[in-house]
């Protein structure tokens, strides 16, 4: 669960520089590791 809750940090941390190219590639990275 930590590796989560550091990747939910980088996301927020994406969110508030505004990258969006960040997000979408943690988004894709999330619905992976959901598959799994």
């Amino acid at each position: 669960m930590r590796r989560s809750s550091n990747l939910l940090v980088l996301l927020l941390k994406g969110i508030k520089e505004g990258r969006d190219e960040l997000l979408e590639a943690a988004v894709a990275y999330i619905r992976k590791e959901n598959k799994k």
